[in-house]
């Protein structure tokens, strides 16, 4: 492992507590009852929560030359990305039926781009660290990508208002998001490193970042999004 991300697993770390914070109102500290919880949900916050886990042991497994381990769980990934993916896509339909009659069905299915987005960069951060696991300083950089797909949600949820300062968290979360990206692309760049990743990660995210104000609102959106929810859902 690169001498600069030897204690990558902290960073993950933050991401997890920040996950626990956005969703501790609506799901962790509603614990032991977790009345009015719905499997989906249950079932979405375990596989994500394995996740977690999962990609805060892998750095360290490599740090102690746990090669052989590292791998193993690597490939458990296969089975539990999979359902993570289900699980993400169950949860949205849920949510969808869950507020029909409550908002316009033009809104509904504006909200549905969320979802879909963050699984479909998920899914292609994930693929990319995949193809790149032999070359470990690329899949690396695609694994941390992966654990930024959760921040939005996660970081939007949290209460800020003993800022006294009125602002769109969504907003804030998309912007965190991609100056975090922008930093870590000048550390590589300083440290003569890789940075193509997280140059891709970065547009990925800056693209659904802006289609998640402007391009839900269009008609292609509203189209695409309805023959979903007519033939899937």
């Amino acid at each position: 492992m690169e001498k600069a991300y030897k204690k990558i697993a902290y960073l993950f770390v933050a991401i997890l507590i920040i996950v626990i914070l956005g969703f501790y109102r609506t799901y962790f500290g509603l614990f032991p009852d977790f009345e009015d919880v719905s499997s989906i949900i249950h079932f979405h916050a375990i596989t994500l929560s394995i996740w977690s886990l999962l990609i805060i042991v892998q750095p360290i497994l490599i740090h102690y030359k746990k090669i052989k381990v590292h791998r193993l769980l690597g490939k458990l990934s296969y089975g539990l990305v999979p359902l993570i993916i289900y699980s993400t896509l169950a949860l949205a339909r849920s949510k969808f039926f869950e507020k029909q009659g409550d908002i316009t069905p033009e809104a509904n299915l504006a909200n549905l781009f969320l979802p879909f987005s963050h699984v479909l960069l998920f899914t292609i951060f994930y693929v990319l660290a995949i193809v790149n696991k032999r070359k470990s300083f690329i899949h690396m950089r695609y694994m941390i990508a992966t654990s930024f797909v959760a921040l939005a949600p996660a970081i939007s949820r949290i209460n800020f208002n003993w800022t006294g300062i009125q602002f769109s968290t969504l907003k804030f979360s998309y912007i965190f998001i991609d100056l975090l990206l922008v930093g870590l692309i000048a550390y590589d760049i300083l440290n003569k490193k890789t940075y193509k990743a997280y140059f891709i990660a970065l547009t990925l995210f800056i693209i659904v970042h802006f289609s998640t104000f402007y391009f839900v609102k269009t008609e292609l959106w509203q189209s695409f999004s309805s023959m979903i929810v007519k033939n899937v859902f």
